[in-house]
């Protein structure tokens, strides 16, 4: 996925209605429990005995996504389907729903909570992008893909536990509001700015993670301990810029760094390596004085390994450790 698939479409006139909901789950039922709504408030495709959602026309705080019209699962929310619609609060989608479209919910400002299906399997580009009171969201073992933006600007959003094997996007969750963040086993690649900005304050990467790339990430301030896996190869640009990281430890996996990895981490004092030197190390802060940058940390490294130089590697202080 890349930005330009989340093209935002003309604001839905429907938007604006006044009526509100009198849903059963203000007096503290169950969203699961609840009849779904008419089917009268949709517009529809069906094609080869499945349903896509294409637009909601009701005003409803909460909505029940139908299991089924004229016999036929609903299998899919259509892109747009509920984009910037000002009512939502609640919605429930079936356990017939594999995919949810672009920008499905986009910029659905009064958003909380969202029951998501064991039958989800994508969730597309900004998808839920600029919901900013969504809050309660679960997402199921079965999703395998989240798409770029899939949750841009979520800033209520605390927590996320990343499925086994699921597909991110960049920017999934650039700028949510995540503090607590679980990344399942089978995730290989973490993309570009895909966390970046968040309020994450501990990081630990299972063994299945190969590359993080570039700003991954980065500017998540409160982010202190990491912990990166064995079996880590790549470490990208700016992947950990501005975090409040003091000391890390490189796996002795890693073969490549790039540069400005660590970039504007005031803090951090020491860089130690569990193996050789890596095969590619583009020079953090290239061109630029160390001092310019607030550069003060160490490189620590095996008296047995390969590739390192003392007093300094690369212009760096170095240590045994």
């Amino acid at each position: 996925f890349t930005l330009s698939a989340c093209k935002q479409p003309p604001v839905p006139s429907d938007t604006q209605s006044d009526k509100t909901s009198n849903s059963a789950d203000k007096n503290g039922t169950s969203l699961n429990v609840l009849e779904a709504t008419p089917v009268d408030q949709f517009t529809y495709e069906e094609l080869n005995g499945s349903i896509t959602i294409t637009k909601y026309t009701g005003s409803d705080a909460v909505v029940v996504i139908p299991e089924s019209i004229n016999n036929a699962s609903v299998t899919q929310i259509g892109a747009n389907a509920f984009f910037m619609n000002s009512n939502l609060v609640s919605v429930v989608l079936p356990n017939t729903v594999k995919h949810i479209g672009i920008m499905a919910f986009e910029s659905c400002k009064a958003l909380k909570e969202v029951v998501l299906p064991e039958s989800l399997e994508n969730i597309s580009g900004c998808a839920f992008s600029n919901c900013e009171n969504l809050y309660d969201i679960t997402l199921p073992n079965s999703v395998k893909e989240i798409g770029g933006q899939a949750f841009l600007n979520c800033k209520s959003l605390k927590d996320a536990t990343i499925p086994k094997n699921c597909l991110l996007g960049v920017e999934a969750f650039h700028k949510s509001g995540l503090e607590n963040l679980t990344i399942e086993p089978g995730i290989t690649y973490i993309p570009d700015n895909c966390f970046a900005g968040t309020n994450i304050q501990i990081l630990d990467l299972p063994q299945t993670v190969k590359t993080i790339e570039r700003g991954a990430f980065g500017a998540c301030s409160n982010l202190k301990n990491v912990i990166l896996n064995e079996g880590l190869t790549d470490l990208g640009s700016e992947a950990f810029y501005g975090t409040n990281i003091e000391e890390i430890v490189i796996p002795s996996t890693v073969t490549k760094i790039r540069d400005t990895t660590f970039s504007e981490c005031s803090n951090l004092d020491k860089i130690k390596f569990e193996g050789d030197a890596p095969e590619e190390f583009v020079l953090i802060f290239q061109g630029v004085s160390f001092t310019a940058k607030n550069v003060h940390f160490t490189i620590f490294y095996h008296s047995n390994a390969r590739g390192f130089t003392s007093p300094e590697w690369n212009g760096y202080p170095t240590k045994i450790w």
